[in-house]
């Protein structure tokens, strides 16, 4: 996961010049990476510029659902004919490994 800047720099990178991995994206839209992984964009703000974050993907993080957690309101309004339903859920995500993630700082001169 990396900002739109670190992923312009990594295509830029001489493996990418490659016809083949050209040719590979046109067909199948996949991108090849001398990483290893998918590059995926991050444009939020807490990520700066000059850092690339990797995940093993069966051991960072997971979903955690609260069980009975769910709420779900219902409204009606008989004069009106009119029914809503309100549906809740906790939802939140758990670290499973620490070292199942690393932050790589790329900044070079």
């Amino acid at each position: 996961m990396a900002p739109k800047d670190v992923i312009q720099t990594i295509l830029n990178m001489v493996e990418f010049k490659d016809p083949q991995s050209g040719f590979a994206y046109q067909q199948t839209g996949d991108l090849i990476t001398p990483l290893g992984n998918t590059l995926r964009r991050y444009d939020g703000t807490l990520l700066s510029t000059d850092r690339l974050v990797g995940f093993m993907r069966e051991f960072a993080i997971e979903k955690v659902t609260e069980r009975s957690a769910s709420l779900v309101e219902v409204e009606r309004i008989i004069n009106k004919q009119i029914e809503g339903t309100v549906i809740s859920q906790v939802v939140g995500f758990a670290k499973i490994d620490k070292d199942a993630t690393r932050i790589l700082d790329i900044t070079y001169s």
